[in-house]
């Protein structure tokens, strides 16, 4: 029986981790929201755009690195 239930525990955190994989984090799925009328019509947009907005730098934000002539 700890045999099974050793090899059901095993299956379970491989599907954990290839979920985890696929799916964006919880609060990265929040900020995703701003494409929606609905967040922007939500009493505390303020505070919320502003944390989600920083959200995103973290994610895709990278500083452009300069050619070969400087610019």
């Amino acid at each position: 029986m700890k045999f099974i239930k050793d090899q059901c525990i095993g299956v379970v955190l491989e599907l954990l981790k290839e979920l985890a994989r696929c799916f964006h984090a919880h609060d990265f799925m929040n900020a995703v929201g701003i494409i929606y009328l609905q967040y922007w019509e939500t009493f505390d947009v303020g505070a919320t755009f502003a944390r989600h907005l920083t959200i995103f730098k973290l994610k895709f934000y990278h500083p452009k690195s300069k050619g070969p002539s400087g610019i």
